[in-house]
């Protein structure tokens, strides 16, 4: 039985898997394309580099409002962090209100990539970041941007 500090987390989840639900959001396939649904797929990768707490709470705000935005279709957004831009993940794992931002967000099909080589440079091992799987790694983040954008991606620094 779930303890009663983590009973708020668990109906905050539920909540936000409803509203998942209700988004029209496209998931990317297993190489990484977004799914064959003809052009009306808006593919975006938006580009984290910096460190600064308030920085990146204006860009969680971003990402929120990009999918309330007027005449928003399905999306397939990543969210390359590379340099400081890991920390936003690290800082996740210490604060439980930036958790239920990148949490939420996650729920709604955008997808966090992380720089190992980033990581490595800063001491930082996949435990000590927010619930980053495997898959989410890649080897270096500015490769990783320059790959998404040959396949079509926007590219968005905010």
């Amino acid at each position: 039985m779930p303890s009663s500090r983590t009973l708020p987390l668990l109906r905050w989840a539920g909540l936000c898997l409803l509203l998942a639900a209700l988004q029209p959001v496209a998931v990317a396939g297993a190489d990484g394309a977004a799914p064959d649904a003809g052009p009306s797929v808006t593919r975006i990768v938006y580009h984290l580099d910096s460190g600064d707490r308030a920085h990146f709470s204006n860009v969680l705000r971003y990402l929120k409002e990009h999918l309330g935005a007027p005449g928003h279709g399905p999306a397939d957004v990543r969210i390359v962090l590379h340099g400081e831009g890991v920390r936003l993940l690290e800082s996740a794992s210490m604060d439980t209100a930036t958790a239920i931002r990148i949490d939420t967000l996650r729920l709604q099909g955008f997808e966090f990539l992380v720089s190992r080589r980033s990581m490595e440079a800063r001491g930082l091992e996949r435990a000590d970041l927010h619930d980053v799987i495997r898959d989410e790694m890649v080897t270096s983040g500015i490769t990783e941007l320059y790959r998404l954008q040959r396949k079509g991606f926007t590219y968005i620094k905010p």
